[in-house]
């Protein structure tokens, strides 16, 4: 048994200077893989700016006279609920990535010091 982690802890190879590529590699990965239907916080803001521009969009119509009052303040309170509903899902991302970065850099830092430990006691 002893043999088998000592030949899977000598694949791992974490090289001086390389941490923060690692680090940044390894969280990219972790966004597009873990979307899965959830929103990521680029997604958020585009939907936030494509909510605004319908705003602007429905105001134009109601200057020219093709939407009235009416009309108008339905389109608004609709994408201002929307963004509402989105800007407050935007903290919770933002910390989750965070997490994710701390996690990976222990991780990182963890392995490096696992490999090195090992080689010293074993080599």
């Amino acid at each position: 048994m002893n043999i088998v982690f000592e030949q899977e802890v000598n694949k791992i190879k974490i090289r001086d200077g390389y941490e923060p590529f690692y680090i940044d590699s390894l969280s990219k990965a972790f966004r597009q893989q873990s979307n899965n239907g959830n929103y990521s916080q680029k997604q958020i803001i585009d939907e936030i700016k494509l909510l605004n521009k319908k705003i602007e969009q429905a105001r134009d119509f109601l200057i020219t006279g093709a939407f009235t009052n009416t009309d108008f303040q339905a389109v608004k309170a609709k994408c201002e609920k929307e963004i509402s509903t989105l800007e407050k899902k935007l903290p919770d991302i933002i910390h989750t990535s965070r997490i994710i970065d701390k996690l990976l850099e222990n991780c990182i830092y963890n392995l490096k010091k696992l490999n090195t430990n090992h080689k010293s006691l074993c080599c």
